[in-house]
């Protein structure tokens, strides 16, 4: 500063009357400085104008996040879409995901119901899960119906939230008729996509790649589908490893631990993930891409050295909006949500209620809705996925169903099994006005 000061007062009356040589020396030693101190002025002024922004928006990473959305372009979004609230929905008449969608077991009927009642309540989204084998047995069929549910939907003012891969429960599926419920079992029949065969192929994922790329494709510019959950639940081992054995052989889903271990499991999935948002990004969709990390992880979990830490750090860093799953009582999810709305993102659960372990609607969905956070409890009638039943149905014998239900909204019929959850759902949809979103 004291160099410019010296050499930018202005010239004595010896300097002026001195030769245009003594003049120019002068100016070529002034230009260099007045040009420096330009630059840094500029400099400052962007600073100041990008920290905000990079403290908020921290975990988008070169490298892993390209294509990533903005802060403003997913904020838009989430003004454009408002306050959702619904469940993750398969309709009473279908096991898993493959007898959803099939041709021969499709329920148009039950599904039109089920929304109407959806509606009546207040829920304006459902949370939808896809199968890669549904694409692989007949694309046609499978964007057919999804054309249809979407269809369906929008009738009811309802958006679709579709999850593409899941991790979670059987681990075998084929297409064609699909397996009974085993009596009093919670989610027996449900299917992880891919399979365990298709995930230990690597040499064969070009045909994940397909899936993916051409499902997003079809309805990439589709303004009923409010997203696109592409991986639920990656790092969720135990249900493989603890579970599914007790009542399931190898042939029926459950893992041959000497052939596929969990370590196995867990890289081969983490690696699909990755591959999941560069093949989506490379679509460009209208509608912003999520995974949702889990349990009581947060963005501190970023770093460590587990699989937990590894999985939260691919989905936080790529992910539009932020989502999450929380089955915990109300403390325990606030303390989620405190961590994850410091990222400076748009934050939505895509599962809660957990009824046995104080996850409820009336104790959980009054926090979520105060921050703005968009909520999707699991499951929305009672039907042949029998959620009414808790985990622990898969080592505890039940011979009726449970006084208190574990997930599900509505009895069979369309009666709300607790009727002050539902009207506690419409209150917040007609009051979803006073939310503001920055």
């Amino acid at each position: 500063t004291v160099s410019v000061l010296y050499w930018t007062q202005p010239l004595t009356q010896m300097d002026m009357m001195g030769s245009p040589r003594t003049r120019a020396n002068r100016w070529r030693r002034v230009k260099p400085l007045l040009t420096a101190l330009i630059v840094v002025v500029i400099l400052v002024q962007i600073c100041k104008f990008m920290v905000p922004t990079l403290e908020a928006d921290k975990y988008s990473f070169s490298g892993n996040s390209r294509g990533r959305w903005d802060l403003a372009r997913i904020w838009k979004w989430q003004r454009e879409v408002g306050w959702m609230v619904g469940a993750n929905y398969v309709p009473a008449t279908a096991i898993n995901q493959l007898e959803m969608f099939q041709h021969e077991t499709w329920d148009a009927k039950t599904i039109d119901f089920e929304f109407e009642k959806a509606n009546k309540v207040g829920m304006n989204c459902m949370r939808v899960f896809l199968h890669n084998m549904l694409f692989d047995s007949g694309k046609a069929n499978l964007f057919s119906k999804m054309n249809e549910l979407l269809a369906i939907a929008d009738r009811h003012g309802i958006k679709i939230l579709f999850v593409l891969f899941d991790a979670c429960w059987r681990g075998a599926a084929s297409i064609g008729p699909q397996p009974e419920p085993i009596p009093y079992t919670h989610n027996s029949g449900w299917l992880q996509s891919p399979s365990y065969k298709q995930l230990q192929d690597e040499s064969r994922w070009d045909t994940l790649q397909d899936y993916v790329v051409s499902v997003i494709r079809e309805f990439k510019d589709d303004q009923r589908i409010a997203g696109w959950d592409l991986y639920n639940e990656p790092s969720n081992i135990d249900l493989d490893f603890q579970l599914l054995s007790r009542k399931l052989t190898v042939a029926d889903g459950a893992p041959d631990a000497k052939r596929f271990t969990r370590e196995q499991k867990l890289a081969l999935t983490l690696k699909l993930l990755k591959k999941s948002f560069e093949w989506a990004r490379s679509v460009g969709p209208s509608q912003p891409l999520t995974s949702a990390i889990w349990g009581m992880m947060t963005p501190e979990d970023i770093g460590n050295d587990n699989w937990n830490g590894k999985f939260a750090e691919v989905q936080i860093q790529n992910s539009d909006v932020i989502s999450f799953h929380n089955y915990g009582n109300p403390t325990d999810m606030q303390v989620v949500v405190d961590s994850l709305l410091k990222l400076g993102r748009p934050v939505m659960c895509t599962e809660y209620l957990a009824r046995g372990f104080n996850s409820t609607i009336l104790g959980n969905l009054p926090l979520m809705h105060r921050q703005g956070i968009s909520a999707f409890n699991w499951g929305l009638f009672d039907g042949k996925t029998q959620t009414v039943y808790p985990w622990n149905s898969w080592y505890k014998q039940y011979t009726e169903k449970p006084a208190l239900w574990h997930h599900d909204i509505f009895h069979a019929n369309g009666a709300p099994f607790n009727p002050k959850e539902t009207e506690l759902i419409l209150k917040f949809r007609k009051s979803n006005n006073k939310i503001l979103y920055k």
